[in-house]
């Protein structure tokens, strides 16, 4: 749904004009989510703004930053503007998820270099999904159907195994199942 059709549907639904539009029978928030899963970035920044704040809702970084990251993903400058601030920030959620956004270069340029930056800030704050992720990159493994990206060569890595070990065991302690069957496979090597 294109942002000027979203913006005029909110308004009628405002004036209670909007039953031709497909009608406001349902919450805010439930449109908004609505039209954010079908794609559209104004709508997922929205709704990461309101997750971040707790805006009718319980505020939930975690939900917040997935939504920023979506959006940004499509070129929105806002949402890659507050999952940047957020990064800068040291919110390790944002750190991972504005990781993403440089690893799959969608709204920004490719940069593996930028992406493993800020996987590595967030692995040190405790982040085991970029923990997991870090050991991937770094030992070459793929995952498309995670990460839709194939880390070939482990571009951006240092291929040290001790570093592999080391972000693994953080990840399995915190019981990420995909680093502890990572874990497995470096012990029978």
């Amino acid at each position: 749904m294109s942002g000027s059709l979203v913006i005029m549907k909110r308004f009628l639904c405002v004036l209670g004009l909007a039953a031709v539009l497909g009608g406001c029978g349902k919450s805010e928030l439930d449109k908004l989510t609505e039209w954010a899963e079908q794609g559209d970035a104004q709508s997922q920044f929205e709704l990461g703004e309101m997750y971040y704040y707790g805006d009718g809702v319980a505020k939930d970084f975690e939900e917040a930053f997935k939504w920023y990251r979506k959006a940004a993903e499509q070129g929105n400058r806002a949402a890659k503007k507050a999952l940047s601030d957020a990064a800068d920030q040291g919110q390790a959620q944002a750190q991972y998820n504005l990781g993403l956004v440089y690893a799959s270069g969608h709204g920004v340029s490719k940069d593996l270099e930028q992406a493993v930056k800020w996987y590595r800030k967030a692995a040190d704050q405790g982040d085991a999904k970029a923990q997991s992720l870090l050991v991937e990159i770094d030992s070459g493994y793929t995952d498309d159907d995670l990460f839709g990206l194939a880390y070939a060569g482990g571009d951006g890595g240092t291929k040290d195994k001790a570093e592999r070990v080391k972000w693994l065991r953080k990840a399995a302690d915190q019981g990420n199942a995909h680093a502890i069957e990572l874990l497995k496979i470096l012990r029978a090597d």
